[in-house]
């Protein structure tokens, strides 16, 4: 397929389902990380980020409005990433490293 997550295998002669696991792990970081997977729940996530920001804009200390924001700049690069080429599996593993790295979300109320 082309994509970052291609294995390299190596044919073990007394253990050939070496190759087909790492296939299969192949295949599950795929799904994983598919449009299918990832666009709606992200596409959730950046309306519940604009709705806690904007709710609590102006009792949120300028470093976790800057944090938030650069979260949510993250999740919206993810979402134009899936929708434009969710082949890209470099780029969207690039940028979910970013957003686990971007700190603490906030804790989201439920209506």
């Amino acid at each position: 397929t082309g994509s970052e997550w291609d294995p390299v295998i190596v044919e073990h002669p007394l253990h050939p389902e070496v190759s087909q696991v790492s296939g299969q792990a192949t295949a599950l970081l795929d799904d994983l990380f598919s449009k299918e997977a990832l666009l709606q729940p992200l596409k959730d996530k950046k309306r519940l980020y604009h709705d806690y920001l904007r709710r609590n804009n102006a009792v949120l200390s300028q470093p976790l409005r800057d944090r938030y924001n650069t979260q949510l700049g993250i999740i919206t690069d993810l979402c134009s990433t899936l929708e434009r080429d969710s082949s890209d599996s470099g780029r969207i593993l690039q940028l979910m490293e970013q957003l686990q790295g971007a700190g603490e979300p906030p804790v989201f109320s439920l209506p």
